[in-house]
């Protein structure tokens, strides 16, 4: 068995580890020392059919709490029995992607086929039975799950779950992931760091709306993306003059937990005050059309999603500076249009 360890002294290196013909010869024996390398975390069952073609690495690059691994075997069946999760000490979630061959068999009780550009979520604390051909390539991040629950802002299950290549978390997290492991070694360790990080955001976003789902869903349903600050925000711009649009329904409509949502807007300054926002600019443009001129007050407050005369006049005394009929007399002074499109534009990099 090859291998080798790098770090300054004292401190945690990198560490690879080489099983093949030419380390080991005779097959047995060469399935043995992979067995041995690896029992940490699983158990390698290689058939008899399987042992003259068997060969794997695996690399692990400690960067802070996290360790960014690179695993080639094949063929071969991953196991995680009761006996093998018992010795692992640690509490750690994988976020992984599959670069070449294929995955597939049972994760966490979850049916599992995973192939090339796939991300997969694998708990280190759950079952596996899961068959990898020859040349199955995966790289991962392994984090600790205290680091990965504080990002979601809640605990859920994740053993199993899949982001298909071609949907926006499998492309987002599977380039992250290659992009972190392909560099690794080249990065200063504050940079490391920051794209380690980076993957535990990402695919705790994506995970949320999945473990937000009512009760009684399909737990192999293929995820559902976080949708973004631009797609709450056209949403909200269609539906603002219903009064019952809130954050209540927001998080109905999206399957969101209060606590994602709130996430979600806070670069925007926060969910209620952009459903505002965007009730007070209904209400200008409604108060400053011709055909509208007939319209009450009242009439605008209620066409704008206000409910009332009050919350409308307070919130065009605080946003633009006026009242409602000096906006149906006199319009918006030129200043007040120009910061109204001032915001408009600062809305698209917002959404970006």
């Amino acid at each position: 068995m090859g291998s080798e360890t790098e770090g300054a002294p004292g401190a945690p290196g990198p560490v690879r580890v080489r099983v093949d013909r030419d380390s080991h010869p005779d097959p047995v024996a060469r399935a043995q020392a992979w067995r041995e390398a690896t029992s940490v975390s699983m158990d390698t069952a290689v058939e008899p059919g399987d042992l003259a073609a068997f060969a794997g690495s695996v690399g692990v690059h400690p960067v802070g709490p996290f360790l960014v691994t690179d695993l080639c075997l094949g063929p071969a069946t991953l196991l995680r029995s009761q006996s093998v999760r018992a010795e692992w000490e640690h509490d750690h979630v994988i976020a992984d992607c599959v670069v070449s061959g294929r995955l597939h068999g049972q994760i966490g009780g979850r049916a599992v086929d995973a192939g090339p550009g796939d991300c997969l979520m694998v708990d280190l604390k759950g079952g596996m039975h899961a068959r990898v051909v020859d040349g199955t390539r995966i790289l991962g991040l392994i984090m600790p799950r205290v680091v990965f629950e504080a990002a979601t802002g809640e605990p859920g299950a994740v053993d199993g779950v899949v982001f298909a290549a071609a949907s926006p978390a499998g492309a987002v997290l599977g380039g992250l992931l290659t992009s972190l492991a392909a560099q690794v070694d080249r990065l200063p360790d504050r940079a490391a760091l920051a794209l380690a990080r980076a993957v535990v955001a990402v695919s705790a976003a994506f995970v949320v709306p999945r473990s937000a789902a009512p009760a009684g869903g399909d737990p192999d349903r293929p995820p559902v993306a976080l949708p973004t600050l631009a797609q709450l925000r056209r949403f909200i711009d269609r539906e603002a003059a219903r009064p019952e649009l809130g954050i209540e329904s927001l998080c109905a409509q999206f399957g969101l937990s209060r606590t994602m949502l709130y996430r979600v807007f806070a670069p925007a300054g926060g969910v209620a005050a952009v459903i505002r926002q965007r009730r007070a600019a209904l209400a200008v443009d409604l108060l400053t059309r011709l055909d509208a001129s007939g319209l009450t007050v009242v009439e605008v407050a209620r066409a704008s999603g206000f409910g009332t005369e009050r919350s409308l006049r307070n919130a065009l005394r605080e946003l633009y500076g006026a009242t409602p009929r000096t906006i149906m007399r006199d319009g918006l002074v030129a200043e007040r249009r120009n910061e109204v499109s001032a915001a408009e534009i600062g809305r698209l990099f917002d959404d970006l």
